[in-house]
């Protein structure tokens, strides 16, 4: 096991390691190899939103974060496209949470986000799949119902700035990740929320992510089969909780 993209890339270029999949600057460095190969993998790249309390009683779950109306300014504001082609580059904008070449059954002709099924989900949500879900207007529209619905509950006054905890990795690959989500929100949001970004050592931050002890984070979710097909009912709840991209 590594630490990540940067101890990866060392162990590489210390032919240490025969292989090395390439994301953000790496990808740029090593855009013109004559050895590179396009390829699907199968780590999704995730915006993991906590609306629990922490499992130890310590925290209590961000009210913010558990208004559905809010979850879906995150879902509709994030621009995943944008993401995927700057500072996550180069990976593939998704609305899933497998690989984007993941199937319902092995014997299916097509990818499952190919699918009529995929395309009934996401209208019946109005999520636009030609941009990936993003749609800044209806982002904010969601926002300004929940913003008044914290007022009105007492959590702060019209004008106070709404603070989410984001803890991270503290590796340079995935500071990147934190200052562009960082910047997006605030800016999307018109400076009426403040994400503070905590980077963490694995070793603080897989255990608090465990304990739920936080409100957001970037991370990735692994999907170990080589054919990436599973039998999977969609369900429609899963895209209001988390933001994607592969």
């Amino acid at each position: 096991f590594t630490s990540g993209p940067d101890q990866n890339a060392e162990l590489f270029e210390a032919g240490k390691l025969s292989a090395l999949g390439l994301s953000g600057e790496y990808a740029q460095e090593y855009a013109e190899w004559p050895n590179n190969l396009a390829t699907y993998g199968y780590a999704v790249g995730n915006l993991d939103i906590n609306v629990s309390d922490s499992l130890d009683g310590k925290r209590q779950a961000n009210p913010i974060m558990k208004d559905l109306n809010f979850r879906n300014a995150l879902l509709f504001g994030f621009d995943r496209q944008e993401f995927n082609n700057t500072v996550f580059a180069p990976n593939t904008a998704s609305l899933a949470v497998w690989p984007i070449q993941g199937k319902q059954y092995n014997s299916d002709e097509f990818w499952y986000s190919n699918t009529p099924e995929h395309s009934q989900v996401l209208q019946e949500l109005g999520i636009n799949d030609e941009t990936a879900g993003y749609d800044a207007i209806k982002a904010k529209q969601y926002f300004d119902r929940a913003y008044a619905a914290w007022v009105a509950a007492g959590h702060g006054k019209e004008g106070d700035v709404i603070q989410i905890e984001y803890i991270g990795r503290d590796s340079d690959t995935f500071k990147r990740y934190a200052v562009y989500i960082k910047n997006h929100f605030e800016k999307l949001f018109d400076g009426k929320v403040s994400i503070n970004v905590t980077d963490l050592a694995t070793t603080t931050l897989f255990p608090r992510v465990e304990n739920r002890d936080f409100d957001m984070t970037f991370d990735f979710a692994g999907w170990s089969f080589a054919d990436a097909a599973f039998a999977y009912m969609p369900l429609k709840g899963i895209f209001y909780t988390t933001v994607f991209g592969e």
